[in-house]
């Protein structure tokens, strides 16, 4: 069985459950302290000051999705250093409530992040994978020539991104793809870019961090 055959066991719902059974906390790629700086640089408005410190005439705190967060520490971290209204979603409904009893004070859904049929359009400021896609990756064999499979799934989750994303608004990846294959996967007309841009992440093997803004 070749590779990206064999791969195609974390693009299943099935696989993902029974790992969660058994796994607490697992963490891909970078830490939220890897990637802080960078967080700063492209989404400085999602860290906002202690609820009780804020007035009653203050800007309401950007609306912020973590996509495919699986057990990471991710969400609770993003939620202690500031970030005040985010939700977080995953296809499995195992590791959802697990995550809902671990952090009460969050709010997790049970979604598919290729199908968010249950959220409406352009109620987003900010959408932040931390390695969803690259689980919808894993079979795409020859990355010259991505699978059809590859291609399909990728391209419903940027559809769904860029429909929830408010205009104006950022979908922040953190991947461990380079740029020159990550790209076709994240094409958009309803992005500002052509091509994302890319800040390195110098941690591990080295990742990278994608930024897009949906058009006004």
């Amino acid at each position: 069985m070749c590779d990206s055959e064999a791969n195609k066991v974390y693009k299943t719902v099935e696989y993902w459950d029974d790992r969660f059974k058994e796994e607490d906390s697992y963490e891909w790629l970078a830490r939220y302290r890897d990637v802080k700086e960078l967080l700063q640089k492209h989404a400085p408005d999602i860290f906002q000051p202690d609820s009780s410190l804020v007035s009653e005439n203050a800007k309401p705190a950007p609306r912020v999705l973590i996509v495919g967060c699986g057990n990471s520490s991710f969400s609770y971290d993003l939620h202690c250093a500031g970030v005040r209204n985010s939700v977080s979603i995953d296809y499995s409904k195992v590791v959802i409530e697990r995550m809902s009893k671990k952090h009460p004070e969050l709010e997790w859904k049970k979604m598919d992040m290729t199908k968010m049929g249950g959220f409406q359009d352009c109620v987003f400021d900010y959408i932040i994978d931390k390695a969803a896609m690259d689980a919808l990756v894993t079979d795409e064999g020859d990355p010259w020539n991505p699978s059809e499979s590859s291609l399909n799934s990728t391209r419903n989750m940027i559809t769904e991104v860029v429909r929830t994303l408010k205009p104006g608004g950022k979908f922040l990846q953190i991947s461990f793809q380079q740029p020159h294959f990550r790209n076709m996967y994240l094409r958009s007309d309803d992005f500002e870019e052509q091509q994302a841009l890319v800040d390195q992440i110098n941690v591990g093997l080295g990742y990278f961090f994608y930024t897009l803004q949906k058009k006004s």
